[in-house]
């Protein structure tokens, strides 16, 4: 099967599983959150370790672009997978692509590059990937700033894929963002932003090397 219908398959299941959560079948809704089908995405998983020559892991990373997710799944056994975690993120506003200058959110398979902050404050500034010691106020409602900041824990991302091997230099990273508010919404420049707890949660689980995967 290929790439791009064993995702739609996967995100299928996901958006499933969430549009259960809002009904009486919570308990059914957790088994599938839970336990996603082995065969699925076990498939995407090895696509990725074997298309890239990677050593196999027992994570791996899915941002979701319909729904605004962002998933860490972990082989659980020799039949299925567990949703280990699971966060709200905002992507790009101006979509999802590959091209520099785009403001889109990359696409594809990557690679968690390096990681900055560690213990670093709660809303705290980087720029260019330097801690400047300055603490953002957060807002979690609607507030008058134009552009939101890089705060409290920096991702890089590797490309894997022809079409994305320019994430590194066209600087799409999971970071958290002073703009708390515009989360679950398409409001980034192309990074991929999360609460500022959450990022800390992500940062603190996710190891260099961790394998990804960026879906519309």
């Amino acid at each position: 099967m290929a790439r791009g219908k064993l995702f739609g398959v996967l995100a299928s299941i996901i958006l499933g599983a969430t549009l259960l959560t809002s009904n009486s079948y919570a308990s059914s809704s957790q088994k599938m959150l839970d336990k996603v089908p082995y065969s699925t995405v076990d498939s995407v998983y090895h696509h990725l370790i074997k298309k890239h020559k990677l050593p196999k892991k027992n994570y791996f990373i899915l941002v979701y672009g319909r729904e605004q997710k962002e998933y860490i799944f972990k082989k659980r056994g020799r039949n299925n997978f567990k949703i280990l975690k699971k966060y709200d993120v905002s992507t790009g506003k101006n979509g999802f692509g590959n091209k520099k200058g785009s403001g889109k959110t990359s696409t594809g398979s990557f690679m968690i590059h390096k990681k900055y902050g560690n213990g670093a404050p709660i809303g705290t500034v980087f720029k260019g990937l330097i801690n400047t010691g300055e603490i953002a106020e957060i807002y979690t409602k609607p507030a008058p700033i134009e552009k939101g900041l890089l705060t409290t824990r920096v991702i890089t991302l590797k490309g894997l894929d022809k079409k994305n091997k320019n994430m590194l230099s066209r600087c799409i990273y999971i970071h958290g963002t002073d703009r708390e508010w515009s989360i679950r919404e398409e409001d980034s420049d192309g990074c991929i932003r999360m609460r500022n707890l959450d990022v800390i949660n992500f940062y603190d689980f996710v190891k260099p090397k961790t394998l990804g995967e960026i879906v519309e």
